[in-house]
């Protein structure tokens, strides 16, 4: 469709949310959220934490924007690396500076 249309001047693009626990979220899925302890869940997290409501927004007002007026044809994950890792059953997280023995980053 981005090609279909680009030469009228509109823009095709995807938002692809990851998890953004919110007041609506089904049963099921705020079950499991839950049984999860807050530290096993964000260190599974590439991001270590979810997303919250707002960020989803600023993609999409991004996307809507005249910043975004040459992106056409595109997918923006907003799931903070969540969906590059390798297996659905994941280790936690360990920075590369924690690797190299160094402490986190201080501005």
């Amino acid at each position: 469709m981005a090609v279909e249309w680009g030469p009228y001047g509109i823009q095709i693009n995807g938002l692809v949310p990851g998890l953004f626990p919110h007041a609506d979220m089904t049963e099921d899925i705020r079950g499991g959220l839950d049984a999860a302890a807050p530290d096993d869940r964000d260190g599974r997290q590439p991001a270590l934490r979810v997303g919250a409501p707002r960020e989803l927004g600023w993609a999409a007002t991004f996307l809507a924007s005249p910043y975004a007026r040459f992106v056409t044809g595109h997918t923006l994950v907003v799931d903070g690396a969540n969906w590059q890792r390798r297996s659905l059953v994941n280790p936690e997280v360990v920075s590369v500076r924690t690797q190299l023995g160094r402490g986190p980053f201080r501005p």
